[in-house]
Order: structure tokens, then sequence, then C-alpha cells
């Protein structure tokens, strides 16, 4: 079997008398994975017969879990997947965002009184933060 693409090609006897071969095509999608076992699915199956949006994939290891495994065969809920990299935060994080979860990356990035929302007026102020062009709110409209 040899491969170009998305296609496979067998050998195939055309003739017993003289022996000739002709490839023969078929599509990888049928050979390989298959599809959603979804009516109107169109998507390539992961594992169990379904895709990733219809259930396809690990299942987390947790008991009584059915949801999709992140790493080490677990789920976002039982500990897969990256943590924050602040020593006692277990939320999630990505490397997007500097392996900080969302409120440490932001608070990095603009300042504690920022990130959190909370504090009046002078704390705000008293952050290094700065709104760039487009934080800024659109200029009400003018009645005419």
């Amino acid at each position: 079997m040899w491969w170009i693409k998305d296609f496979a090609f067998d050998m195939e006897v055309v003739s017993d008398a003289s022996r000739k071969v002709a490839p023969v095509e078929r599509s990888t999608k049928d050979a390989v994975g298959g599809m959603c076992k979804v009516p109107s699915c169109m998507n390539r199956a992961k594992s169990r017969g379904f895709c990733w949006s219809h259930g396809g994939g690990t299942k987390c290891k947790f008991e009584t879990c059915e949801k999709i495994a992140i790493s080490n065969g677990l789920c976002w809920a039982h500990g897969g997947g990256k943590r924050c990299a602040v020593k006692g935060c277990m939320r999630q994080a990505y490397e997007r965002t500097a392996n900080l979860c969302n409120n440490h990356y932001q608070e990095r990035q603009h300042g504690a009184a920022a990130s959190t929302g909370e504090g009046d007026s002078d704390s705000a102020a008293a952050s290094n933060w700065q709104a760039d062009d487009e934080e800024t709110l659109p200029a009400p409209p003018s009645n005419q």
C-alpha cells in the first residue's frame, strides 16, 4: 500500500492472464477512524465511534466522571491540565498566559486593583495600570 495526500492505493490484479496491476483509489477517511456516529455530524471519530464534540476522546479516570480528559487521564475538574504557577493557586493556566491563571496574569499585566475589580478610584490610581487606546470607552453619541 502506498500513500498520496489523503488517499491510499492498493494494487489489485486486473486480469489473471496478464497479471497487470492497476491502483485502486480509496479514501483514508474510511480506513482510519471513520466518521462520527451522530447522523448529521461530518467530523472524524476519536473513540467509541464519536467525534470530540459528541463525546469521543479519552474519558476522565475519576470515578463517575463522564467529562473528556485533558491530561494525565483527568478532566479540568479533577486535576487534568496545567495549573497556575503561583503557589497555592489551583486554577487552570495556559502557556499563552505565562502558565498563570487569568486572575494572576491580569494582575501581572495591569496591577492588583485592575484584576480584582475591588477598591476605590484612589487604589486604582496608585497602580501602574494605564488604559490602552483599545481599552478606552467610546464617546457617547451626540444629540444634534
